[in-house]
C-alpha cells in the first residue's frame, strides 16, 4: 500500500543535499522516481512551461508513462535517460533541482532556447551522462562552475557556445578526457587555455574557443 506526503523532503545526491517540495509517493512501481519528476516539474515552472512551443503532456500524469514531450525514459520506464527541448521557447533559468536527474545517460539538449542566469553547480551531479550536453545559443551569464568537471563521462560533445559566460575557464574541465568536441566560442571569457587541456587527447579537431 502506498502513501504520500506533501511536506518538504531532503534528497541526497552525491555529497549534496537538495531540499525539494511536493508530493512524494513511497511506493511508485513502474512510475518515474520522485526525484526525476521533481526535477522536471521544477524545470517546467522555472522556464515558463505553459508558453513553450511544444509541451504535450507535461504536468499531466507520470513523465515516463504519459510521454512528456522531449523526455525519453529507460526501456522499463523507470528513469529519465534523455531530455531534448532545444528550439522550444524555454525562458527563465535552470533550477538547482536539475541535479536530481542522475540517471541521464544520453542527450541533455536545450540549444536555441532563451534560458538565462548562471548554471547551477548541481549539473556536476549528472555523472552518468555520456553522450552530449548542449546549451548552445541561450542567454547564460556568470562564470563556468568548476563542478561541470563532474560530466567527465561525456564522449561526444560539450557545447556552451554563443552565450555570455564570463571569467576564466576552470582548470578542472581538463579532466573531461573522453570528450571529442568542446565548444566555448562566442562568450565573454577571459584568460588563457588551462594547461590541463593538454589531457584532452581525443579532442583532435573540435576545441573551439574563439570570439571571447
Amino acid at each position: 500500500m502506498s502513501s504520500s506526503s506533501s511536506s518538504a523532503e531532503d534528497i541526497i545526491v552525491g555529497n549534496i543535499k537538495i531540499r525539494v517540495l511536493g508530493v512524494f509517493d513511497d511506493d511508485r512501481v513502474g512510475d518515474t522516481p520522485s526525484q526525476d519528476s521533481t526535477a522536471l516539474s521544477c524545470l517546467y515552472v522555472s522556464t515558463g512551461g505553459p508558453e513553450w512551443t511544444r509541451n504535450a503532456n507535461w504536468m499531466s500524469g507520470d513523465p515516463c508513462t504519459a510521454s512528456w514531450h522531449g523526455v525519453t525514459c529507460s526501456t522499463n520506464g523507470s528513469n529519465v535517460k534523455e531530455i531534448i527541448l532545444g528550439d522550444n521557447g524555454l525562458a527563465g533559468s535552470f533550477p538547482s533541482e536539475m541535479g536530481l536527474l542522475t540517471a541521464l545517460v544520453a542527450h541533455f539538449d536545450f540549444t536555441g532556447d532563451d534560458i538565462s542566469g548562471s548554471l547551477p553547480t548541481e549539473f556536476g551531479l549528472l555523472t552518468a551522462l555520456n553522450v552530449a550536453f548542449d546549451l548552445t545559443e541561450n542567454s547564460f551569464t556568470g562564470s563556468l562552475p568548476s563542478q561541470l568537471a563532474g560530466l567527465s563521462a561525456l564522449t561526444s560533445f560539450f557545447y556552451l557556445n554563443q552565450n555570455s559566460f564570463t571569467g576564466t575557464i576552470p582548470t578542472e574541465l581538463g579532466g573531461m578526457t573522453a570528450l571529442e568536441q568542446f565548444f566555448l566560442y562566442s562568450n565573454l571569457l577571459t584568460g588563457g587555455v588551462p594547461s590541463q587541456f593538454g589531457r584532452l587527447t581525443k579532442m583532435t579537431q573540435y576545441l573551439y574557443l574563439q570570439d571571447n
